[in-house]
């Protein structure tokens, strides 16, 4: 598999590229393009959580930890005084994080179904649901928000199957087909991803017209999903 640090800097530098482009064309804010830098970024390490030592799986869990637990406290920003937010948000970010961990120890194995495209397409979607939470977020930027995250969940994947082909005899390693999967050998876990899948397509918000639109003059022989402007 491929290392850590190539990992971060390949998605760093794929979803740094698309959010400048972005940004110098309007399409979003100067803050909106460093937020997707930033969700592009992690989305490529997010797939090495299901590893239950490492130092990079811990702090990838510690930052979701706070990510969801902030979003979770603004939701409590106008029914409880200010001074009770603090403490609130710690007791959310240690029982998330608790949470989380326990979750992943009881349904996933390592590079299995975390490790696989429908995986990949769930965390995009509830990247969309996080970025809609967001103060002074929109539809269009929650949806460029799971595009982002899951470019740079599939580019992680990517890069593993890369890394699992030996060029010099030309020979895959065993490690070969275990990214870039539809299903992993730990049911729960499959079964609670397709679960995620399922539900997402049923409850996401309608897709912004700027990605619907090279579509329009196409003769689908079925409705788009999500479509309502």
């Amino acid at each position: 598999m491929a290392l850590f640090t190539t990992h971060l800097s390949v998605a760093a530098t794929i979803a740094g590229s698309g959010a400048a482009f972005l940004a110098a064309h309007g399409m979003v804010s100067p803050l909106q393009g460093g937020l997707l830098l930033t969700i592009g970024t992690f989305g490529g390490v997010l797939p090495d959580i299901d590893s239950d030592s490492s130092l990079p799986a811990r702090g990838i869990i510690t930052c979701l930890a706070l990510a969801v637990g902030y979003i979770l406290a603004l939701s409590f920003v106008t029914t409880i005084p200010a001074w009770a937010l603090p403490p609130l948000f710690l007791l959310l970010f240690f029982g998330v994080r608790k949470g989380i961990e326990f979750a992943f120890r009881k349904t996933t194995v390592h590079r299995g179904i975390w490790h696989s495209i429908p995986a990949a397409v769930a965390l995009a979607g509830t990247a969309v649901w996080f970025a809609l939470a967001l103060p002074g977020s929109d539809r269009l930027f929650a949806w460029w928000s799971g595009i982002f995250l899951g470019l740079g969940y599939l580019t992680h994947l990517l890069l593993d199957e890369i890394s699992a082909v030996n060029y010099a005899g030309l020979r895959f390693k065993r490690s070969f087909g275990s990214a870039l999967k539809l299903w992993g050998a730990e049911w729960q876990g499959t079964l609670l991803c397709y679960a995620l899948l399922v539900g997402l397509w049923l409850f996401l918000p309608p897709i912004p017209d700027v990605f619907t639109a090279p579509f329009a003059a196409l003769q689908m022989p079925f409705p788009l999903p999500w479509s309502g402007g």
